[in-house]
């Protein structure tokens, strides 16, 4: 993996968290902010939860994009077993990235999922090419994003307070909402984080399987996220990814 340091004029910083929405932000993870990552394998939450997240099986950073890190679809993910936090308001996970190989439904390639216990595994999964599935696997009730491509996508998952799940997806084209409210997921009270890019000791639905992807940022709030509340994120964001 690539070395960088603050000094490093290689790293570029082109971040504007001062206006992304704070209130409820558990995890924040940024690859191109070096208050979150130096180079290395561990990556540094900014959110309220602290702590850390490590790079498994070198990842590959790269200064595009204000940063980011590329995950091979092999053996490459993001641990974060010590993130998960409780909630009673639904919760919101939402990435900056852009997938490498769509993956049609016989190939689930996951961006995240939780542990097996207590009914809260969800996963987020490529599903049918260019669209995803976000999934809850104890009351098999999914619901699918908008097409992603693969180009940089600025995509939103969850559930509210009665555990209705959604997904924003946001990209070159405008942005999209899709939600499911029958079934409804498992009552969610703790998300217990286990990877990113990747099933985890989980396995799920689709085995151990991994996800290829750059990923910039991922940020999880322990409440739902509004449709106001999202724009402005990705509105916060978009620059550093050419819109």
């Amino acid at each position: 993996m690539n070395e960088f340091t603050l000094n490093n004029p290689s790293f570029i910083q082109n971040v504007n968290d001062s206006a992304i929405v704070t209130n409820g932000l558990v995890i924040h993870l940024d690859f191109g902010n070096p208050k979150s990552y130096i180079g290395g394998s561990n990556i540094k939450n900014l959110g309220t939860k602290g702590g850390t997240a490590s790079l498994v099986n070198s990842p590959t950073f790269s200064a595009s994009n204000g940063g980011y890190i590329s995950f091979n679809g092999t053996s490459q993910y993001i641990s974060s077993q010590t993130l998960g936090f409780n909630t009673s308001a639904g919760f919101t996970v939402c990435l900056f990235y852009k997938q490498i190989n769509p993956q049609g439904q016989a190939f689930w390639n996951y961006f995240w999922s939780t542990g097996t216990g207590g009914g809260n595994q969800k996963e987020m999964g490529s599903y049918s090419n260019s669209r995803f599935l976000f999934k809850d696997n104890f009351t098999v009730s999914s619901v699918l994003s908008d097409d992603v491509t693969t180009d940089w996508t600025y995509i939103a998952m969850g559930t509210n307070s009665s555990a209705v799940p959604f997904v924003y997806t946001y990209n070159r084209t405008g942005s999209f909402f899709s939600d499911s409210a029958s079934p409804k997921f498992a009552t969610n009270t703790v998300m217990d984080f286990e990877t990113f890019f990747h099933t985890g000791t989980g396995g799920g639905v689709g085995g151990s399987t991994f996800y290829k992807a750059n990923c910039a940022i991922i940020h999880a709030y322990n409440r739902e996220l509004s449709s106001a509340e999202l724009t402005k994120n990705f509105n916060a964001l978009k620059g550093r990814f050419g819109y």
